[in-house]
Order: C-alpha cells, then sequence, then structure tokens
C-alpha cells in the first residue's frame, strides 16, 4: 500500500513568486504572474504551476489533488510527481523557517521562508480568495509545523484502570559537617543505700571497701556527719528550763533573751 499525506488547506488561482515579495513592475508583476495552486498537507507545502499548454495536464492533476481536500488524503507519489514538474515545487515543513503575512504596494501576500538548498530562500504568494486568507494559512502552516514536531500518541494503550504509582525513594537524611554524632552512654548505677559509687569509674561498692572492685581506685569513705546537740535554754530570772523556741518563762513569766 503506497504512503498518503492528509491534505489539510489547499488554494486555487494563486499567484507565486520567487523573493520575499511580489515584484513592483515587470511582466510578472501583471496578468503574465505565474498562476497555480497550493496544497498544505500534513507533511508539506506544495506548489502546483499552471504555466502553459504543456503543463495544462500536470496543472489538472493538481486541481484534482485540490478537489480531493474533502477525502483528507492523497498519495505520496502523486504529490512527487507533480511537484517535479518545472515551476512546481514542494517545501517539506521542517525546511520552512518562516511563514508571514505583509503587504508590498496595493497587495497583500503570504511570504514563506525556506532552508532548501534545491529553491530560493523566500517565496510570496498572492491569493486569489482576498485577504483574510492570508492569517488563516499563517495560522494553518504554523499548527502543520508544531503538530508535526509533537511525539505522535502510543498505538494500542488503554490507560490503566488502576495505575500503580511510580516508586519514590524516601529522602536521604541531611547531616551537617559541623554537627557531631553524641557517643551512647552507659546507663548511670545507682548505688544502694549500703554501697557508695566508686569516685574514679562510678561503679557501686561496699560502702566498707577500701579499693574498687572495678578499676582498683582507692576509696575514698565519706566523712560521718555528726549534728551538734542543741544547748539547754533555761530563764535567767528563776532559772527553770524552757523550751528553745520559748520568748517567755512559762515559770515566772519573765522575758527570756536571745
Amino acid at each position: 500500500m503506497s504512503e498518503t499525506e492528509t491534505i489539510l488547506k489547499s488554494e486555487s488561482g494563486v499567484k507565486a513568486y520567487e523573493g520575499e515579495h511580489p515584484p513592483s513592475v515587470g511582466l510578472k508583476a501583471g496578468a503574465f504572474a505565474d498562476v497555480g495552486t497550493i496544497i498544505l498537507t500534513n507533511r508539506r507545502l506544495v506548489y502546483i504551476n499552471k504555466g502553459g499548454a504543456a503543463r495544462a495536464t500536470i496543472y489538472a492533476l493538481g486541481g484534482a489533488l485540490a478537489a480531493r481536500a474533502t477525502e483528507k488524503s492523497v498519495s505520496k507519489a502523486e504529490l512527487d510527481d507533480v511537484a517535479s514538474h518545472p515551476g512546481s515545487y514542494s517545501i517539506l515543513l521542517q525546511d520552512i523557517t518562516r511563514v508571514e503575512t505583509a503587504r508590498h504596494l496595493a497587495s497583500a501576500y503570504l511570504r514563506v521562508d525556506n532552508r532548501c538548498s534545491y529553491l530560493k530562500p523566500s517565496h510570496s504568494f498572492i491569493l486569489g480568495s482576498g485577504v483574510s486568507k492570508n492569517e488563516d494559512w499563517v495560522t494553518a502552516i504554523n499548527s502543520a509545523i508544531i503538530a508535526q514536531r509533537s511525539p505522535p500518541p502510543p498505538l494500542n494503550s488503554a490507560p490503566l484502570k488502576n495505575p500503580v504509582p511510580a516508586y519514590t525513594p524516601p529522602p536521604s537524611p541531611a547531616y551537617s559537617p559541623s554537627a557531631s554524632v553524641p557517643a551512647p552512654q552507659a546507663p548511670e548505677q545507682v548505688a544502694s543505700p549500703s554501697q557508695v559509687n566508686c569516685p574514679s569509674c562510678g561503679v557501686p561498692a561496699n560502702s566498707t571497701a577500701k579499693f574498687c572492685s572495678s578499676c582498683g581506685a582507692q576509696m575514698v569513705l565519706p566523712k560521718p556527719v555528726i549534728a551538734p546537740k542543741p544547748k539547754p535554754k533555761f530563764c535567767c530570772n528563776c532559772g527553770s528550763p524552757v523550751g528553745s523556741a520559748a520568748r517567755f518563762c512559762d515559770s515566772c513569766g519573765s522575758k527570756l533573751s536571745d
């Protein structure tokens, strides 16, 4: 089966010129300008020159291709054939560098620039259907270029009902160069009432031991604290014993001195 292309837009009765804009003087500026048909497909822009009687058959074939625009398809071989004849040509979409609408003197025209080695770098077209069609052609050509650059959708790819979420690894822990990791501390050992902690290693030892059984350090026994006994308090008037917190004697009523 031969390869086909999709027809996006076509226009007949188009005056075509090789240059950035239509000429101002000369035969080509008037009734002797080249007239033909332009066809935009999903791959290229084709110009089919009507020319003289020798090219009538080629132009008729081009008109037939344009008439088939409603079918939205055309053989690639047919387009290659008509574009290979003198005065006709095709520009691949990827070779189009600029497309714009402009005005020269009293004529509005469509300008298409290309980087083809076998064509002039600029071509201009005066559309026979009026000025308003210029912007439509600019939009159509630019849209075709963008669509060609976009990747085609995958074939036979039905959407998953319950797609499995992509695995996302957990973030790595952030370490600060200046931060130091503290060393694990040994659990503190609490001595019983009959034991004391070694002053060197902190291991509990017998309260009567003179040396630590863990590190051999000499144990320092705590000195017993002897609380002083309170001195008895007597009344300075009658000599009777009174309480330590009493302010008056409970025997004679005299005021006690501090």
